[in-house]
């Protein structure tokens, strides 16, 4: 059997394909993003950013098995629980207590860019869907950071995260989250 890296369907998350010939059975088919107006933008910015700051609200409180659970389809696919707990718990635990978070950016898109915004492995990058990436200035008790995070519009219409990024203030080294290894 061939080990192949699938280009297409529910596999785009970075696993392999184990069907032999996937490439050369898989549909090439071009998909055109609808047109999404600057008003329909508008609003999925400030849904997402609403949606964003909820979920920080789960974060925060320590909360994180009910932040795995409120995150989208695709974040839940992609990272197991037990998992998304621990490197969360990990990787704020150093940060101490939050001290402020201000909007920094909030950009819709229908294709994440694969060398903007991601940091780890990219899975999103190229993937087309409804987004909106936000990023926060966020000041906790030992540090200050950026935290991006991307959301994308979930099968049932509503907001909620992809994927979250924890990046130093200088955004030049990851400190760690799910993102960061």
């Amino acid at each position: 059997m061939n080990v192949r890296p699938c280009v297409y369907g529910s596999v785009a998350l970075g696993m392999t394909c184990l069907v032999a010939g996937c490439e050369e059975t898989a549909p090439r088919a071009r998909q055109v993003a609808p047109s999404v107006s600057a008003d329909q933008q508008a609003a999925a910015q400030q849904a997402a950013e609403s949606a964003a700051l909820a979920w920080f609200g789960l974060l925060d409180a320590g909360e994180y098995k009910e932040s795995w659970g409120a995150a989208s389809t695709l974040f839940r696919d992609h990272l197991a629980q037990s998992r998304w707990e621990v490197k969360v718990a990990t990787a704020r635990g150093h940060l101490g207590e939050l001290v402020s978070r201000k909007l920094q950016l909030a950009v819709f898109a229908q294709t994440i860019p694969d060398y903007e915004y991601t940091s780890e492995g990219r899975w999103l990058a190229g993937r087309k869907g409804e987004y909106v990436i936000v990023k926060f200035s966020t000041s906790y008790r030992y540090f200050h950071v950026i935290e991006t995070l991307i959301l994308i519009k979930d099968s049932d219409g509503v907001w909620r995260v992809a994927d979250y990024y924890i990046a130093s203030g200088d955004e030049t080294s990851c400190i760690g989250s799910r993102i960061c290894g």
